[in-house]
């Protein structure tokens, strides 16, 4: 069958909430969630697991004293109920563009920050465990807008992280390649 994530205002808790369906391989709906508050969610990824479950990373403007977005995680169950959720980021706008598995059990996220940055947008790559603890996060980039929109985890326990920048290279968005470690330090090309 497949998965899908995103979001509805058809339906849910509010403005718009993240919405995920599971079909069969024919498309035939086989169920669907919403998930969110009365201000707006979105999922931007998801990942399906070995044990059937599921894994879902976007962001969410559920602070209502700050009015800005954060970083989102959802860890569902097979049929798509809620095992939990967490938030991350700081006092501006941080969204999740990316989820991937890592071996330990854990996952490490892709995105982009405007809370934790040397200019103005910077890629955002967060690494948390298999219950939504975050054991590290990661802000790159330069004076310009920066962001991460993938994420790989290789088998030495490093990270390939892609997206675009702003900040150096020949000119508006160039690709960038980038390769962190295991604690998220960035390794130098030679």
């Amino acid at each position: 069958g497949y998965i899908f994530a995103g979001a509805t205002q058809s339906k849910g808790a509010g403005d718009s909430d993240a919405w995920v369906v599971k079909t069969s391989d024919i498309g035939e709906i086989q169920w669907e969630q919403t998930y969110g508050t009365p201000r707006a969610e979105v999922a931007l990824d998801i990942v399906a697991l070995a044990d059937k479950g599921y894994i879902v990373a976007g962001w969410s403007d559920a602070d209502f004293d700050r009015h800005k977005r954060d970083g989102w995680v959802l860890r569902l169950d097979a049929k798509g109920n809620k095992v939990w959720e967490h938030w991350y980021g700081g006092r501006e706008n941080d969204v999740f563009r990316a989820i991937r598995p890592t071996n330990d059990g854990g996952y490490v996220l892709a995105g982009v920050t405007n809370s934790r940055t040397a200019g103005q947008d910077d890629a955002w790559v967060v690494r948390i465990d298999g219950q939504g603890n975050q054991l590290w996060d990661r802000s790159l980039g330069g004076a310009d807008d920066d962001e991460a929109t993938a994420v790989v985890p290789m088998l030495d326990g490093a990270f390939v992280v892609t997206g675009w920048e702003s900040s150096k290279g020949a000119g508006n968005h160039d690709a960038w390649v980038m390769r962190l470690n295991g604690l998220g330090e960035l390794k130098k090309a030679p």
